[in-house]
């Protein structure tokens, strides 16, 4: 897979144990995500800590991707790059 493909990508999911973790990856993004959630969900959804059922993943990507959105479910580049967002968000 071409790497730049990752610099293009609205939504990522990335698996935890059971569920798939939803981080916004860019401005579409977030702003889709606003449109889908209640708006006590979104500071969660904002800083990518909101954890989805295997079902309700592959409902929002349906969405998302009928919406035009860019979506990935990239184990490995997901799994490494959580740590580092979570450090940036503590660091803010």
């Amino acid at each position: 897979m071409d790497p730049g493909a990752f610099l293009c990508v609205d939504l990522l999911l990335a698996p935890m144990e059971s569920t798939n973790r939803l981080v916004p990856a860019s401005a579409m993004g977030m702003l889709w995500l606003q449109t889908h959630f209640d708006d006590e969900h979104w500071d969660e959804l904002s800083r990518g800590l909101v954890a989805l059922s295997p079902s309700c993943s592959e409902s929002l990507i349906a969405d998302a991707l009928e919406a035009g959105l860019k979506v990935n479910r990239i184990p490995s580049f997901a799994q490494a790059a959580l740590p580092q967002i979570e450090q940036r968000q503590q660091q803010s």
